[in-house]
């Protein structure tokens, strides 16, 4: 569907579900001919409509558009990541976690995004509700799934946690996962924390 730039913002802007899948295919359709397209950069609260079930024709081209392809105004990584990370934590559920984990592990430089955005997943549980941390563990542990590289970022990453009861109660969650030596690792920077 071709959709003109103020379309597209129209409809990003619009917190209805059809809506803003219509200004993601429109994005992507542009895109995918070559166009560029000049949007307002993406965020995390564009997926709160969808309550949770973000379609998959709507997150993967999310994931890309926020993290950057050519053609597409996006957000500085740093923001990116940022942005991601609030996704993960408040509007995207287990069933599509496994696709934002992958989308991390297939990255050009996939320990730095995996690093970045599991560090700023910290700061998002301030404010998160109980149910949404089976999501956040299922995310971490897709992750600890991966290459070495990628686990490798997402334990230094969860080491940098702050001391907070959500945050050690997910990485408590995900000990059985973890080896001896990475479980000696985290229980060392939590007690660190409290000290």
């Amino acid at each position: 569907m071709w959709l003109e730039d103020e379309e597209i913002n129209h409809r990003l802007q619009s917190n209805c579900p059809a809506a803003i899948t219509e200004a993601i295919e429109a994005i992507l359709f542009r895109w995918q001919g070559g166009d560029n397209v000049v949007i307002k950069p993406l965020r995390a609260e564009l997926l709160k409509p969808f309550e949770g079930k973000v379609p998959t024709e709507v997150l993967n081209p999310f994931l890309d558009f926020l993290l950057g392809v050519d053609g597409v105004s996006a957000l500085e990584l740093p923001e990116a990541y940022k942005e991601l990370a609030k996704a993960i934590v408040f509007y995207i559920d287990t069933s599509e976690q496994y696709a934002v984990a992958l989308r991390l592990k297939v990255d050009r430089e996939p320990a730095t995004a995996t690093r970045e955005v599991v560090t700023r997943l910290d700061n998002c549980l301030v404010d998160v509700g109980e149910d949404r941390i089976p999501h956040i563990e299922f995310f971490l542990s897709c992750l600890l799934d991966g290459k070495p590289e990628v686990r490798a970022a997402t334990v230094d990453a969860l080491a940098h946690w702050s001391a907070t009861h959500t945050g050690e109660t997910i990485i408590h969650a995900l000990f059985n996962e973890l080896t001896e030596d990475e479980q000696k690792l985290l229980e060392s920077r939590i007690r660190q924390n409290h000290n």
